[in-house]
């Protein structure tokens, strides 16, 4: 009877202690996987768009985003998801890139607004489109 009742003691003690690594491995899983990123070109273009913003803040600490041009954006970035001209010209008012999917709020996006081909500002906002 005793010899059962250590066994039961000791198995329980097992799975507390299995239940215990289990989170924190996951703990350590999620805090990984949301941690923010260095920010390369290559690893821009091959995040899912989902989790692009995890590059944000260090792409704005690389780069002195307002004041680059046009092209420069283009070539660190790529191709923007959508694009804002003046009516009836072919005049960029500013590119959004979709960096974070929010079931509950839709898409943010990352706005970058040019003036004659110069960024003048960015900004992160909620897609209205």
């Amino acid at each position: 009877m005793k010899c059962m009742q250590k066994n039961f003691h000791r198995n329980i003690l097992i799975c507390v202690y299995g239940f215990f690594f289990v989170c924190i491995l996951g703990g350590i899983t999620v805090w990984a996987s949301y941690q923010e990123r260095s920010f390369s070109q290559k690893g821009w273009m091959n995040c899912n768009p989902a989790k692009r913003y995890l590059y944000i803040d260090d792409f704005e600490e690389k780069y002195n985003v307002a004041g680059m041009r046009r092209c420069e954006i283009e070539e660190l970035l790529g191709s923007p998801t959508w694009r804002k001209t003046e009516p009836g010209t072919e005049k960029i008012i500013y590119y959004e890139y979709r960096i974070q999917d929010n079931l509950l709020a839709g898409w943010k996006v990352y706005q970058v607004r040019f003036q004659d081909d110069i960024v003048i500002d960015t900004t992160i906002i909620v897609e209205d489109w």
